[in-house]
């Protein structure tokens, strides 16, 4: 799996340095989620879509942070399971779009129909390789972006997925299902911030300068706001930080919803197909399926044998 990370300053009341600082923060933590590419967007200055993104570790990427705030960025590291690194068209986050209608998106998880997707949609072949790059071209062909149009993209997919999606009128959307995400919302800073875990955007907050911020009783007890989203659900984050939802329903449900059943998963679910990917990871990685399987019957999750592959690659590299 991969890291996603990103904010909203909806306030701007925060200081640059402390902007690039949490954002680099994020970035950093989410190396354990994956170390070969790193990549952010936002609106520039000139009010353009800048992505920026280096098949590098976070802790190599070197960003070129604006001198005035971007009052949203999206981000994403990356473990390549598709597509190599090393050609950095399949890295995140995609530029989409065109003109006005120019967006950004970066994806954690795993896509199984965008082949059929692409042909069923009569949609053009790419030279970008990795299974992430169809929600693009389905966005693209809806013609727009909205909640709606991510809505209707999200239906149509196959797999497992976040998506967050960065329009040219700095409108955030997510879009979650079958996969982890954390969103939190600081009322008194006019801010959302989130990361693909808890641990990542909580360690975030308490590592960077936005702390500074906060009052005594918010360091010690943490009087921040957790936002809610919801599997099959989208988010719309706009300019002034007014949230939207919108619901969908799968064109598949996956069969290992492991943010729900917890604890629950077994061997006799490792045909998934998910779960066959994560052994692949393991594999790369020095772990055989012995292994994986004796912590699946000592009752880990794949949430946590994910997070446990990933912190011990990162703290090898």
């Amino acid at each position: 799996m991969c890291g996603i990370f990103g904010y909203l300053d909806y306030g701007n009341c925060i200081k640059n340095a402390d902007l690039k600082d949490i954002t680099e923060s994020l970035a950093y933590e989410s190396a354990m989620r994956g170390i070969d590419a790193t990549g952010i967007a936002f609106i520039n200055n000139k009010s353009k879509l800048e992505i920026q993104k280096a098949p590098k570790p976070s802790y190599s990427f070197k960003m070129n942070f604006p001198k005035i705030n971007p009052p949203v960025l999206i981000g994403h590291t990356r473990h390549t399971t598709q597509g190599t690194e090393k050609l950095n068209i399949n890295n995140h986050p995609f530029l989409g779009g065109k003109g006005n209608n120019q967006f950004a998106l970066a994806h954690n998880g795993i896509l199984y129909n965008d082949k059929e997707l692409r042909k069923e949609n009569k949609l053009p072949d790419t030279k970008i390789q990795t299974d992430s790059y169809i929600a693009v071209q389905l966005l693209e062909q809806s013609g727009d972006i909205s909640l709606m149009s991510v809505a209707s993209m999200s239906e149509k997919i196959e797999g497992s997925f976040v998506f967050t999606i960065l329009d040219r009128n700095n409108n955030l959307y997510i879009s979650k299902k079958d996969n982890p995400i954390s969103i939190i919302h600081h009322k008194a800073l006019k801010l959302y911030v989130y990361a693909s875990t808890e641990k990542i955007l909580m360690s975030t907050l308490m590592n960077s300068n936005l702390i500074s911020h906060f009052t005594p009783i918010e360091k010690n007890i943490g009087d921040i706001e957790f936002v809610e989203l919801e599997d099959r659900e989208v988010l719309n984050f706009n300019n002034k930080g007014i949230v939207s939802k919108a619901r969908f329903k799968p064109k598949k449900i996956n069969i290992l919803k492991w943010y729900e059943t917890g604890f629950n998963f077994s061997l006799n679910d490792c045909n998934n197909d998910y779960w066959q990917d994560l052994i692949g990871i393991a594999k790369l990685m020095g772990y055989d399926e012995e292994f994986i399987e004796s912590l699946i019957s000592e009752g880990f999750s794949p949430d946590e044998i994910e997070d446990f592959i990933y912190e011990e690659a990162y703290f090898q590299n």
